[in-house]
């Protein structure tokens, strides 16, 4: 017997399948990960200090993250995970640019250093980012979000 489910319905459930068994891949990797899933939103992103024993230059960025893109660092690397667990909490920063242009905020999202983050709206969806976090085994984690006006210090 056919679905008679909307298009739209459809393509999200399939993307959400295609997400869950990505997200195994995650977990085996033994690595955070982010993913932008907005439409046009690119971010500039880089850990903050917190449990990171990289240098300022070696710890986890990525200065144009593009839509659809993935990001990656291993937990058991120190540059991005000084104490080594899958569970312990590291900070990421972001600054969205939308055509060309930084929007006003910085805004930081927490992690476990096994899970992942999924980064959605923003730009021409006039939408504010909105984060999902993920644990390790693939449960929801609620990250702690912060906006900080523009000019975060990055240290």
């Amino acid at each position: 017997m056919p679905l008679n489910i909307p298009f739209q319905t459809y393509i999200q459930t399939m993307k959400s399948f295609w997400l869950y068994l990505l997200s195994t891949l995650v977990v085996s990797s033994q690595a955070f990960c982010i993913y932008n899933h907005t439409p046009d939103t690119a971010f500039f992103m880089r850990q903050m200090t917190m449990n990171t024993g990289g240098t300022y230059s070696s710890r986890f960025k990525n200065e144009n993250f593009r839509p659809e893109e993935k990001d990656c660092c291993s937990y058991t690397n120190s540059d991005c995970n000084k104490s080594g667990g899958p569970g312990d909490i590291i900070t990421i920063a972001f600054l969205g640019n939308y055509n060309g242009v930084d929007n006003d905020h910085w805004f930081t999202a927490t992690l476990p250093a096994g899970g992942w983050l999924d980064l959605y709206g923003g730009g021409s969806t006039g939408e504010a980012v909105s984060v999902r976090g993920h644990e390790a085994d693939g449960t929801l984690f609620s990250p702690e979000i912060q906006v900080d006006v523009k000019g975060i210090l990055l240290t």
